[in-house]
Order: C-alpha cells, then sequence, then structure tokens
C-alpha cells in the first residue's frame, strides 16, 4: 500500500511539473528556431549544394532554402515550389531523373549522361517568381 501511493503522489508530482512548464520545456513554439518569424518575406533563394561533381546514374540530393532582406533563413511554402532540369545539349531531350519535381524543400537528382546539367527551383507566390540553381557536372 506504502509502494502504491509513493507511485500515485510521483506521477501527480510530474503532471505537476508538466502542467505549470507549460510544455515549454518539452515542445518548442517554434519547431526551426533558425527562422526569422518577424519578416517572412522571400526576398532570394538558394539551392544547396550550389555545384557538385558526380558520374552518371550517381544521385545527389538538392535542398532549396529561402532568405528574407536580412539573411535570416524563412519558412517557405512547399506547394509553391517546382524543381527544373536542364542539360548542355537541349535537343537531346531529358538525360536526368529528378525527384520530386514540387511540393517539396529537398530534390534528388540523377544524371543519365555526362555533361554538364544546371539543377533550378522556382518558387513562386503572389505573382513574384524567384529563381535559384545549381551545377552539376557528370563525368
Amino acid at each position: 500500500m506504502e509502494k502504491k501511493k509513493s507511485i500515485i503522489l510521483l506521477v501527480t508530482a510530474l503532471m505537476a511539473i508538466l502542467l505549470i512548464s507549460g510544455c515549454d520545456g518539452i515542445i518548442s513554439n517554434n519547431p526551426n528556431p533558425d527562422y526569422d518569424e518577424a519578416n517572412t518575406v522571400v526576398s532570394y533563394f538558394e539551392v544547396t549544394p550550389a555545384k557538385v561533381e558526380v558520374k552518371v546514374n550517381q544521385s545527389q540530393k538538392f535542398e532549396a532554402k529561402g532568405y528574407n532582406s536580412d539573411n535570416k533563413s524563412v519558412k517557405i511554402d512547399l506547394s509553391k515550389i517546382e524543381w527544373r532540369g536542364e542539360f548542355e545539349c537541349r535537343h537531346c531531350g531529358i538525360v536526368w531523373k529528378l525527384t520530386p519535381s514540387q511540393n517539396s524543400r529537398e530534390t534528388t537528382f540523377t544524371p543519365l549522361k555526362k555533361g554538364n546539367y544546371k539543377i533550378w527551383v522556382k518558387y513562386e507566390i503572389e505573382g513574384i517568381t524567384k529563381w535559384a540553381n545549381a551545377v552539376v557536372v557528370a563525368k
């Protein structure tokens, strides 16, 4: 009986601490503290890595990041993102794989032919379009 009371007291004390703290110590109000919550207008975009050398059929992951006029990272609406690829030989057709091609902060690019590529990300919101790219050399 004494053990049962101790467990109930311990659980009650833990719940009281949790309620008093308001969960701030456990769950952050801002899931990414690097984001600027005050100035949320996207001034420019970057794709990382900006330049990479890969082998044919070797996949490389790219990430789009939006920044405000204070050079701080801002949240971006993923439904407004579109990824595109470009090869040095325009009449060669699509000689790469790019997945996903929209609605994602990240994409995976795989060149299917040797040469120079550009990976473009387009972000369009409220009639304003922002572009950024990365360079890929496939050997």
